[in-house]
């Protein structure tokens, strides 16, 4: 059975994700976005890669992030092979400087960040809590925080070259 990486980064009105299949060199499969979630201009866009077919549903109200993430599983061949899912968190404040598994102590601290990344981390965390129930696997997170964690201190201090 092949396994697949699914990859998402779940915005206040939005989710938009990838799956990869896991050979020897991972290669993404599907990719695609729901929008304009919880309004009447709902829309999805999914694309097989393999296939370069692409899928354009509009006009469906897809009221939350968990209808979302449903209609992303009907779209996705064979969701059951999801052996990981990776999220894209905004910010981890100075506690994750690399990707890390999710835990209870992982979601909280993203919880104590929501002040830091008020618009993004809410959904970021809603997205993580609908994408466990429904797959049942290791979720990772991947912070755009830990991304400038690697700037040495001189540049990310002074804005100059």
């Amino acid at each position: 059975m092949a396994r697949s990486m699914l990859v998402i980064n779940s915005s206040s009105s939005s989710i938009k994700y990838a799956l990869y299949h896991l050979g020897r060199v991972a290669s993404c499969i599907f990719q695609g976005s729901v929008e304009g979630i919880g309004t009447s201009k709902s829309s999805i866009s999914h694309k097989s890669i393999s296939t370069t077919q692409d899928l354009k549903i509009m006009g469906k109200c897809i009221g939350d992030h968990e209808a979302g993430l449903k209609k992303v599983m009907d779209l996705l061949q064979q969701p059951q092979n999801v052996c990981t899912v990776g999220h894209q968190v905004v910010h981890g404040n100075e506690q994750f400087s690399k990707p890390t598994h999710i835990t209870q102590e992982a979601k909280k601290a993203i919880e104590r960040a929501i002040p830091l990344a008020p618009l993004h981390n809410p959904a970021n965390l809603e997205g993580i809590q609908i994408a466990e129930e429904l797959f049942h696997c290791p979720h990772i997170a991947v912070f755009d925080t830990a991304f400038h964690s690697t700037i040495p201190q001189l540049s990310y201090m002074y804005r100059i070259p």
